[in-house]
């Protein structure tokens, strides 16, 4: 894909979709899977859009666009997350603040409240599938329990109980270790 079309592609996305970064890489996990970008790189973006510092829509559009066509795709995806939301935000606002108390605006907000649920829903599911759920997969169970299992009965803080699951990927066998 050419940086201009990767600008377009994200221009669309952001311009469509409500709900901040999550739903908007569920989107672009769906826009760049039909364009042929594999899962496994999909996923790879996920994961770091995730952990880095700042905006996850911005993270995954740069991080997606650099793999697919360097830095200018990564610029040119970037501008296209970011021109949408900031026009919106230029024209609406002062419509938004003079009508903040109708019910209308109230039950448009709830409608797309029920829409971000269900695309962050669907990202969340098809990550649980892809990592949990297959033959020899189930060992990956195993770290989730723990970590849940130190924070909710044991009362550890939460880095800690991480580390321990972190730590317990470690000694698990080689053969499953971070199977994805």
């Amino acid at each position: 894909m050419s940086p201009m079309a990767l600008f377009f592609m994200f221009f669309k996305i952001s311009a469509v979709t409500f709900g901040g970064g999550i739903a908007i890489l569920a989107m672009a996990k769906t826009e760049l899977g039909k364009r042929g970008f594999p899962d496994e790189d999909m996923s790879e973006v996920a994961a770091l859009a995730t952990s880095m510092p700042g905006p996850i829509a911005t993270s995954s559009a740069w991080l997606a666009g650099r793999k697919i066509a360097g830095i200018p795709g990564a610029l040119a995806s970037v501008a296209g997350i970011l021109v949408p939301p900031f026009t919106a935000i230029l024209i609406l606002s002062g419509f938004v603040m003079s009508h903040r108390d109708s019910a209308l605006l109230a039950a448009f907000f709830k409608g797309v409240l029920c829409a971000v649920a269900a695309l962050v829903a669907s990202l969340v599911w098809g990550e649980v599938k892809r990592s949990l759920i297959g033959k020899g997969r189930w060992i990956n169970v195993l770290p989730y329990a723990l970590v849940i299992s130190l924070i909710l009965w044991a009362g550890l803080h939460p880095l800690v109980a991480m580390a321990c699951g972190v730590g317990l990927r470690f000694v698990l066998p080689e053969g499953n270790r971070w199977n994805c």
